[in-house]
Protein backbone atom coordinates (compact mmCIF):
# COMPACT_ATOMS: atom_id res chain seq x y z
CA UNK A 1 0.00 0.00 0.00
CA UNK A 2 2.84 2.40 0.78
CA UNK A 3 4.44 1.68 -2.60
CA UNK A 4 1.10 2.26 -4.34
CA UNK A 5 0.74 5.66 -2.68
CA UNK A 6 4.28 6.67 -3.65
CA UNK A 7 3.49 5.67 -7.24
CA UNK A 8 0.19 7.56 -7.16
CA UNK A 9 1.96 10.92 -6.71
CA UNK A 10 4.58 10.29 -9.40
CA UNK A 11 3.06 12.64 -11.98
CA UNK A 12 2.59 15.43 -9.42
CA UNK A 13 6.21 15.04 -8.32
CA UNK A 14 7.49 14.87 -11.91
CA UNK A 15 5.96 18.27 -12.69
CA UNK A 16 8.50 19.79 -10.29
CA UNK A 17 11.31 17.23 -10.77
CA UNK A 18 10.85 16.01 -7.20
CA UNK A 19 12.15 12.53 -6.47
CA UNK A 20 9.67 10.70 -4.19
CA UNK A 21 11.23 7.45 -3.08
CA UNK A 22 10.59 4.61 -0.65
CA UNK A 23 13.94 4.55 1.15
CA UNK A 24 13.20 2.10 3.91
CA UNK A 25 11.15 -0.81 2.58
CA UNK A 26 10.09 -3.41 5.11
CA UNK A 27 9.88 -7.01 4.01
CA UNK A 28 6.98 -8.92 5.48
CA UNK A 29 5.25 -6.06 7.25
CA UNK A 30 1.47 -6.41 7.32
CA UNK A 31 -1.18 -4.28 8.96
CA UNK A 32 -4.95 -4.26 9.13
CA UNK A 33 -6.05 -0.81 7.96
CA UNK A 34 -8.94 0.94 6.30
CA UNK A 35 -7.45 1.14 2.79
CA UNK A 36 -9.42 4.24 1.80
CA UNK A 37 -8.47 6.14 4.93
CA UNK A 38 -4.84 5.05 4.61
CA UNK A 39 -4.75 6.22 0.98
CA UNK A 40 -6.30 9.56 1.96
CA UNK A 41 -3.76 10.14 4.73
CA UNK A 42 -0.81 9.16 2.54
CA UNK A 43 -2.07 11.33 -0.35
CA UNK A 44 -2.26 14.32 1.99
CA UNK A 45 1.16 13.75 3.51
CA UNK A 46 2.83 13.14 0.14
CA UNK A 47 1.13 16.01 -1.67
CA UNK A 48 2.07 18.39 1.16
CA UNK A 49 5.67 17.18 1.04
CA UNK A 50 5.75 17.80 -2.72
CA UNK A 51 3.92 21.12 -2.47
CA UNK A 52 6.27 22.56 0.13
CA UNK A 53 9.54 21.24 -1.31
CA UNK A 54 11.69 23.23 -3.72
CA UNK A 55 11.85 22.11 -7.35
CA UNK A 56 14.32 19.27 -7.82
CA UNK A 57 14.17 18.17 -4.16
CA UNK A 58 13.80 14.69 -2.70
CA UNK A 59 10.95 13.33 -0.58
CA UNK A 60 11.76 10.21 1.41
CA UNK A 61 9.14 7.69 2.50
CA UNK A 62 10.11 5.17 5.14
CA UNK A 63 8.45 2.09 6.56
CA UNK A 64 9.79 0.50 9.74
CA UNK A 65 8.74 -1.75 12.58
CA UNK A 66 8.63 -0.23 16.07
CA UNK A 67 7.77 -2.92 18.62
CA UNK A 68 4.28 -4.09 17.59
CA UNK A 69 3.66 -1.13 15.29
CA UNK A 70 4.53 -0.24 11.74
CA UNK A 71 5.77 3.31 11.25
CA UNK A 72 5.33 5.19 8.01
CA UNK A 73 7.38 8.37 7.67
CA UNK A 74 7.38 11.08 5.03
CA UNK A 75 10.38 13.40 5.07
CA UNK A 76 10.75 16.44 2.86
CA UNK A 77 13.43 19.10 2.73
CA UNK A 78 11.25 22.19 2.39
CA UNK A 79 11.25 25.24 4.62
CA UNK A 80 9.63 23.38 7.51
CA UNK A 81 6.86 24.35 9.89
CA UNK A 82 7.44 27.59 11.81
CA UNK A 83 8.11 26.91 15.50
CA UNK A 84 5.23 29.12 16.65
CA UNK A 85 2.79 27.04 14.55
CA UNK A 86 4.00 23.54 15.46
CA UNK A 87 1.64 23.13 18.44
CA UNK A 88 -1.36 23.53 16.10
CA UNK A 89 -0.41 21.32 13.13
CA UNK A 90 -3.06 18.68 13.89
CA UNK A 91 -5.95 21.16 14.21
CA UNK A 92 -8.53 21.28 11.42
CA UNK A 93 -8.47 24.15 8.95
CA UNK A 94 -5.23 25.65 10.23
CA UNK A 95 -2.35 26.73 8.06
CA UNK A 96 0.92 28.37 8.96
CA UNK A 97 0.18 30.99 6.29
CA UNK A 98 -3.57 31.49 6.17
CA UNK A 99 -3.40 34.77 4.29
CA UNK A 100 -4.92 35.47 0.89
CA UNK A 101 -1.42 35.95 -0.49
CA UNK A 102 0.06 32.61 0.62
CA UNK A 103 2.14 30.82 -1.98
CA UNK A 104 0.50 27.38 -1.56
CA UNK A 105 -3.19 26.53 -1.52
CA UNK A 106 -5.08 23.89 0.38
CA UNK A 107 -7.85 23.40 2.89
CA UNK A 108 -5.75 22.94 6.01
CA UNK A 109 -7.04 19.40 6.60
CA UNK A 110 -3.83 17.55 5.69
CA UNK A 111 -2.46 16.69 9.11
CA UNK A 112 -5.73 16.80 11.07
CA UNK A 113 -6.97 13.66 9.27
CA UNK A 114 -3.80 11.76 10.13
CA UNK A 115 -4.03 11.97 13.90
CA UNK A 116 -5.05 10.25 16.07
CA UNK A 117 -4.62 6.99 14.23
CA UNK A 118 -7.87 5.00 14.23
CA UNK A 119 -7.78 2.38 16.99
CA UNK A 120 -9.19 -0.30 14.66
CA UNK A 121 -5.86 -0.53 12.84
CA UNK A 122 -3.44 -3.20 13.89
CA UNK A 123 -0.30 -5.02 12.90
CA UNK A 124 -0.29 -8.65 11.87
Amino acid sequence: MVTQEVESVASLAAERQIDVRLVQPLAGGQAVVDPDRFAQIMANLLSNAIKFSPDGAKVKVGLARADENLLVSVTDFGTGIPEEFQSRIFEKFTQADGSDTRSQGGTGLGLSISWPWPSIWGVI
